[in-house]
């Protein structure tokens, strides 16, 4: 038994600011690796508090050494004996942050669901009768393109085989099909769901994976069509110099310093009524994931605001044909995202549309992440992630480091690549 009356007294008594390498660093080498009978710490990660604490529990010389092992029974002896807790190492992190978990039995048992998870797909009628879709289920079991949750996979694998059995249509919105078929109208807007299903579309159609491929002419091959005006993308920084509503927009929001909203309806009115370029070819163009970069972009910069697409998350359709045809027309596209696994996706989707990496490879996101004082854990990928061929080690370096870096924690950074746009 300990000698502290509450978990909230035995917590204050093993405070995170002199204990985080108990509470943090070893908890986590032994969720790792359960049977570990040695843990090592990096003493030049710790606060001066949590060093003198480590110092006087196990006896230990200044200075110490960058790296230090440390073997769980001596540690188990140290807490006995010089603290009052009254617990060794495991039952004492237990007691102060709940029972430790099991990574590599988890990781068994998710990659065992993520396994039945392909096969009972491959299964399906719709599948199991139509060989395109038999290519796309193998194509999806190795992508790695889907969230990694395995409940969530399921979820959107469900619903896409559902999508895909009501298909083709008759000519009716993607939203009002979406609402008949999945219950919410903004199913199929964009997306892991929207990506999947299109994936699927392009294997039923044969149509070649390429960054140039259109959505909106995918789901004109299902029968669909895409609502036009619900589908959104915001821009700042556009001056182009026709007079077509949508240059009409941009212009007079740009000369301004504001953002404006721009639908599917005005973006397809100008592909089919000026086939010329938006912007010049040599106009560099940024885009990002967050609505928060755009809002800081277009009040501190103003009208000086560079060209900037801001998707809000998923690309929407209107996102992508203006994305395209920048891209066709030659205009060099660098987007940046948040850096966790849904970030990731999101930017690889980017890249596949013709966009090129701005801040986004592993040494961005290692000097970021290990800057900044204040983030939130990455959660750890219960499925493999692939790794994006624009930066072949920024997954495993994610997986490393373990913190997750959102677009507000290197707002500085975005801004003065702004600020410093020709």
């Amino acid at each position: 038994m300990n000698s502290y009356s509450s978990p909230t007294e035995l917590g204050e008594a093993f405070a995170r600011t002199r204990w985080s390498w108990l509470r943090s660093n070893i908890r986590e080498q032994l969720e790792q690796r359960p049977d570990a009978a040695k843990v090592t710490i990096v003493t030049t990660d710790l606060l001066p508090a949590a060093v003198q604490t480590l110092q006087w529990l196990l006896k230990l010389p200044t200075p110490l050494p960058e790296r230090i092992t440390i073997g769980i029974s001596k540690l188990d002896r140290a807490l006995l004996e010089r603290t009052d807790c009254g617990l060794s190492t495991r039952p004492l992190l237990e007691a102060l942050d709940g029972p430790l978990d099991n990574h590599r039995a988890r990781r068994r048992e998710t990659r065992q669901a993520a396994t039945d998870l392909w096969t009972t797909a491959a299964q399906h009628p719709i599948v199991a009768s139509t060989p395109a879709l038999q290519r796309w289920i193998a194509a999806e079991s190795t992508l790695g393109a889907l969230p990694a949750q395995t409940g969530l996979r399921q979820t959107l694998l469900t619903d896409a085989l559902t999508v895909l059995e009501a298909l083709p249509s008759t000519g009716i919105t993607v939203t009002r099909f979406a609402a008949t078929v999945l219950g919410s109208a903004h199913a199929l807007d964009k997306g892991p769901m929207a990506s999947l299903v299109l994936r699927a579309l392009t294997f039923l159609y044969e149509q070649p994976a390429t960054a140039t491929l259109q959505p909106r002419r995918l789901w004109k091959r299902a029968g669909l069509r895409p609502d036009d005006l619900s589908s959104r993308v915001l821009l700042a920084g556009f001056s182009p110099a026709g007079r077509t509503p949508l240059e009409t927009i941009l212009g007079e929001h740009s000369a301004h310093g504001l953002p404006a909203v721009i639908t599917l309806r005005l973006v397809e009115d100008y592909l089919a009524t000026r086939p010329g370029p938006l912007l010049a070819p040599d106009v560099h163009v940024w885009a990002c994931e967050n609505v928060a970069v755009a809002a800081e972009a277009t009040r501190e910069l103003g009208s000086a605001c560079p060209p900037l697409i801001c998707i809000e998350g998923w690309p929407s359709h209107a996102a992508v044909a203006l994305l395209s045809h920048l891209v066709q027309h030659g205009s060099a596209v660098g987007y940046h995202g948040d850096f966790d696994w849904d970030g990731l996706a999101i930017a690889d989707q980017m890249m596949q549309y013709g966009a090129t990496p701005w801040r986004m490879g592993a040494e961005h996101y290692r000097g970021a992440a290990l800057s900044l004082t204040k983030l939130m854990r990455l959660e750890e990928p219960v499925a493999q992630i692939a790794p994006p061929s624009w930066a072949p080690t920024l997954a495993t370096t994610m997986s490393e480091v373990g913190w997750r870096v959102e677009e507000e924690h290197v707002m500085n950074d975005l801004l003065a690549d702004l600020r410093g746009a020709p």
